[in-house]
């Protein structure tokens, strides 16, 4: 555990990526060790070890796309309830082990995009599979008015064009920073007070007559 960040569970994970695609995961823990691994499909996730998440990802190997087809079995016919039979097992509760999994099943299997414009809408896809609503993770009796414990912040990132695209927790509207247009040499820290409202951004609709 660290008192300097809330006492969360070590090892921290950071990810480094570049431009091309390429990605590595730098873990340090609690008695200063370092180790670098390869990103397994850009997929980062908290404790316990990235080794450990990499081994963990054995118990998933029946995962697929496609469904499930009917079985015969002493004169029965069993068919799919519907559809997704494939990824039937695929954990879905909010541990770290957990949404490691599903990052990567969900990566693994996304369609092939066009340009880095769709290529951002499909990581936001995906990662808001694994927001944390408040409340989820707590007693009813414990549910803080505030952000405790929930997903503050979405964030997708185009290195090529160097543009940070986010959303936060109370207003799902994408803004995007150009960071071409950012004069690093002057602009030294800049706090961004968007989402301060906690209002979700609507657009109405009028329809004509």
């Amino acid at each position: 555990m660290d008192k300097n960040f809330g006492g969360a569970a070590l090892p921290f994970h950071w990810k480094i990526a570049d431009p091309s695609g390429e990605s590595i995961i730098i873990e340090i823990t609690d008695q200063g060790h370092v180790e670098i691994f390869d990103a397994f499909l850009g997929v980062i996730t908290n404790s316990p070890g990235y080794k450990w998440h990499l081994t963990n990802m054995r118990n998933y190997l029946g995962l697929q796309p496609e469904a499930f087809g009917t079985v015969e079995i002493d004169k029965f016919s069993f068919s799919p309830l519907g559809s997704g039979t494939g990824l039937h097992g695929l954990p879905g509760d909010y541990t770290p082990s957990s949404r490691f999994v599903g990052a990567a099943a969900l990566t693994a299997t996304a369609r092939p995009l066009k340009n880095s414009y769709e290529a951002v809408f499909e990581a936001f896809r995906i990662l808001d599979n694994f927001n944390i609503p408040s409340g989820a993770t707590v007693k009813n009796d414990q549910i803080a008015s505030d952000i405790k414990g929930t997903t503050q912040i979405t964030t997708a990132h185009d290195l090529r064009n160097q543009k940070m695209y986010f959303h936060t927790m109370s207003d799902r509207q994408v803004r995007m920073l150009d960071l071409k247009k950012i004069n690093f040499n002057t602009v030294k820290h800049k706090l961004l007070n968007i989402g301060e409202s906690r209002q979700q951004t609507i657009k109405e609709i009028f329809l004509s007559k």
